[in-house]
């Protein structure tokens, strides 16, 4: 009952993808294939299984969050905006553009409320232009990004284009967790985020 047969595989909602399973099966042009209807007017929709929520409220200020154990974060629109993705909290300054991506990741393979190591990536795009090296202008956001979650004592560094230690970035402890206050002045897109796994609570 919620799935229609489409003549073409265009025309379907792209975000379609995100949000469900779709099964395309390749042969002649006339071939039919299934993909779940997508209200084309609806303001939000989440993914079958709650991992991914996009907000269309606004047409000229769309984002995206996504929610899954090791990654965590939003994409879009979300400058100005307050947003609680799981355990953060995302609160970044607008840019020029409006339109930028915060993200949160484990990287030793545990869920983000437990892990011990994290990537924090804070960027934005600065202009909608290509470089004269055929490469995007992006730059550094500027707000709070909070991680709930038991810790004892949390460490963070800018990183450099190779993931080497740039410059240490000094989160505030909060009651719920961590505080991070990602800037321009550090120069960089990427953070790294420990915690000392004998002094978590």
């Amino acid at each position: 009952p919620n799935e229609i047969k489409l003549q073409t595989l265009y025309g379907i909602d792209g975000f379609v993808y995100m949000l469900h399973k779709v099964r395309v099966k390749l042969g002649d042009k006339d071939q039919l294939i299934q993909a779940p209807i997508l209200n084309p007017t609806a303001k939000e929709v989440t993914c079958d299984n709650g991992q991914v929520y996009i907000n269309r409220t606004d047409p000229d200020r769309c984002y995206m969050t996504v929610d899954t154990p090791r990654t965590r974060g939003a994409l879009g629109a979300i400058g100005g905006r307050s947003l609680a993705v799981g355990p953060l909290n995302i609160e970044m300054r607008k840019n020029e553009i409006d339109y930028m991506a915060v993200f949160v990741t484990a990287m030793d393979g545990k869920d983000l409320r437990e892990s011990n190591e994290m990537l924090l990536v804070a960027v934005g795009n600065q202009k909608m232009v290509l470089n004269e090296k055929h490469s995007s202008v992006n730059e550094g956001l500027s707000g709070v990004v909070r991680i709930n979650r038991a810790n004892g004592s949390p460490k963070a560094y800018a990183l450099g284009p190779y993931g080497e230690r740039v410059k240490q970035v000094d989160p505030a402890e909060t009651p719920e967790g961590i505080e991070i206050n990602p800037s321009p002045k550090y120069e960089t897109l990427w953070y790294e985020i420990s915690f000392d796994e004998k002094k978590n609570k």
